[in-house]
This record gives C-alpha cells, sequence and structure tokens, in this order.
C-alpha cells in the first residue's frame, strides 16, 4: 500500500478548498453568540461539497454533504439524501435532523447564485419557536474566502436556545461577535437575543445588509407588516471595530460590518449545537427527529430594494 505523508494530504486537501466549486471551509466559523469564542476551536480536517442540486424560491441551491465526516456547525455529519432535503409539490423546501445508520445528520442548502448587499426575506412554516433545545436552524450570509478581512461576511439569523430549553430562541448576530480583544471574549453590541413566541403557523425574517448598516427583524406570519412584528434590531458603522480569532492563534483584521465578496452566498441550515465540547453535535433532548419548513425565500439586491438599508430606521 502507498504511504502518502499526512503532510501531503492536508497541503492538498487546502489546496481543493481554494478551487473546488461549492466547498464550504470550517476555518471559522462563529455560530453561537451566546457562548463565545469556544464555538470555534473545533478544526475538522475535511471539506464539505455540494453534488446534488434543487430549486427552491426561483434559486438553485446545492446541498451540503459530508459523507462520513463531520464538518461545520457543530460539528456534525451532513447529509443531501432526498429524505432527508426536498422540495415539496408546493414549492417549500424541507429540512430535517434524522437519526440513520447510529448517526444523527444535518442538513443545510447553499445558494449557487452569489448574494450581497440588499434584503434576504426568509419565510419559515411550523412552530419554530418551540424547536428542541439542541436544534438550530440558521438563515445566513457567508463566504468560505473572506474570514481574515470580514469574519466570511457573515450575517445570522438563528433559532436556538444553544442547548437552554429556559434561554430565548431569537438570535441576531453581525460578526465577529465574539474574538480575543475583549477580556470575555465576547462582543456583546454585535448580538441581539430575545424571545419568540409564535401566534400561527408562519413566521417571516428579515437581513438588511448594507455597508454603513444591518437590520435585523422578525414578523408574526407572512410579510414585513410592522403590526405583526416580533422584534427588529440595528448595527451600524458606529460601533468599533472588531477582531475574530480561528483557534490557531490567528486573528482577523479589525472588522466593522463585513463586507460581501464575490464569492458571499446564502445558507439555510438546521443543525445540532454541541454544548459538551466533544467535537460532534448533541442528539435532539427527546431523541426524535426534527423537520423544518422554509416556504419561501426572496433575495433582493441592494440596487433593486425600495428600502435601503442605509435608510431604515434602527
Amino acid at each position: 500500500m502507498l504511504m502518502i505523508p499526512r503532510t501531503t494530504i492536508l497541503i492538498a486537501a487546502l489546496l481543493t478548498l481554494l478551487v473546488q466549486a461549492g466547498a464550504q471551509g470550517q476555518t471559522a466559523e462563529a455560530t453561537l453568540p451566546g457562548d463565545g469564542p469556544a464555538a470555534a476551536q473545533v478544526e475538522i480536517a475535511h471539506i464539505e461539497t455540494t453534488p446534488r442540486m434543487i430549486e427552491f424560491a426561483g434559486m438553485t441551491w446545492g446541498i451540503k454533504h459530508n459523507a462520513d465526516g463531520r464538518a461545520g456547525p457543530g460539528p456534525n455529519y451532513f447529509s443531501n439524501a432526498e429524505q432527508d432535503v426536498w422540495v415539496d409539490d408546493q414549492g417549500r423546501l424541507h429540512l430535517t435532523i434524522s437519526h440513520r445508520d447510529g448517526k444523527w445528520r444535518c442538513t443545510e442548502v447553499v445558494s449557487e447564485a452569489h448574494t450581497g448587499y440588499g434584503e434576504y426575506e426568509f419565510q419559515v412554516t411550523g412552530p419554530v419557536d418551540k424547536l428542541d433545545p439542541n436544534a438550530v436552524l440558521g438563515l445566513f450570509t457567508w463566504d468560505t474566502q473572506t474570514w481574515k478581512t470580514d469574519a466570511n461576511s457573515e450575517i445570522d439569523i438563528e433559532l436556538t436556545r444553544w442547548s437552554d430549553a429556559d434561554a430565548p430562541i431569537l438570535n441576531y448576530a453581525v460578526h465577529p461577535g465574539w474574538g480575543p480583544d475583549t477580556e470575555s471574549g465576547r462582543h456583546p453590541e454585535r448580538v441581539k437575543i430575545s424571545h419568540m413566541k409564535l401566534t400561527g403557523d408562519v413566521s417571516t425574517h428579515v437581513i438588511q445588509w448594507g455597508p454603513t448598516r444591518v437590520i435585523c427583524a422578525s414578523y408574526q406570519g407572512i410579510g414585513q407588516d410592522p403590526k405583526r412584528l416580533i422584534d427588529r434590531w440595528g448595527f451600524d458603522d458606529t460601533n468599533p471595530p472588531r477582531i475574530a480569532g480561528n483557534g490557531r492563534g490567528e486573528v482577523s483584521d479589525p472588522i466593522v460590518i463585513p463586507k460581501p465578496s464575490p464569492t458571499t452566498n446564502t445558507r439555510i441550515n438546521l443543525w445540532l449545537n454541541n454544548a459538551d465540547r466533544d467535537k460532534l453535535g448533541d442528539p435532539p433532548t427527546d431523541g426524535k427527529p426534527i423537520e423544518v419548513i422554509i416556504s419561501g425565500f426572496r433575495y433582493t439586491p441592494a440596487e433593486q430594494a425600495q428600502t435601503q438599508p442605509d435608510e431604515a430606521g434602527g
């Protein structure tokens, strides 16, 4: 058997990451605003791909897949199997967390189109205010290539209690949400966490992303009716720049509002939080599979948006 040095394998993997379309890095995926820098200390030497594509909301999406390896966030096992991720006859996207062959398998879709400044509107069907405490529904922007300069171009709306059944479930974040330039490791001004109680079957969640201002908001029902507002949070460029760390002693540039790049895209995922830090997402507390329905998505580039993020109130 030909023995290839481990160093050679790792270098080849890194080179593949730079050139492989649809790949997502695991360098510093900051997804735990409530738990600080420990979220990024797990490094997984694995490159996940998106070999299966689906059509949803008038866009093409790749489905994250990492075979039997683990990948962030979590880390977790991610599946692109048809029984785990699908679009139904009504055009709604179904994401699941399922248990099969001894593993809990999470799901994530990645927009093929590049997205940047503008408005992102996600419609979610179902009682997501009652998600299992270990589950995370992520609605966010991401860019594997921009960790050092722009904190992976990451703006988040995450529905999760971070494994604390009594914690608020609605999380907004403009990254870097944590880093080594504060004593606590957290950047609290970059995160808003609040309670959410749904009164119907559908909720709408919105990100408005501009160069000098980000707004996150959530509404009861379909659309952005101010009378049905659940919560709204504004973050602007008067806040201090912050740096991020990646668990290897490297730090990013100082960042106020992250910028998009030609490789930035939109992602939607459903995954398991790793509260015990054992390098694997924790199972649902009731041991049951989880399903979330994304009933609609709309991205409006900034130049087409009727309400520019910089002009909206906070």
